[in-house]
């Protein structure tokens, strides 16, 4: 039985880069980040949360992608970008 794969995420898109595979930058957030609205007693607008939202499912979904890939490579499989 294999052991658990202990390489940080980071550490895998490394390996894929040195490798030559083509690999999407992490996503960015739509909106500017403003710390204003940690302030108390200011409630964040919806395209804040929106924006929050959004960037959590990119995030998610680079972070399958790149665990795909790079399973690909361990494998020897060909992979696509």
């Amino acid at each position: 039985m294999k052991g658990p794969d202990l390489l940080s995420l980071s550490r895998k898109e490394s390996i894929l880069r040195r490798r030559g595979v083509c690999v999407a930058p992490f996503p960015e957030r739509a909106l500017p980040f403003q710390e204003r609205f940690f302030e108390r007693g200011i409630r964040k607008p919806q395209e804040e949360v929106d924006a929050d939202a959004a960037l959590a499912l990119a995030a998610a979904a680079w972070r399958e992608r790149i665990e795909q890939m790079y399973a690909s490579l361990m494998r020897g499989a060909r992979i696509g970008a």
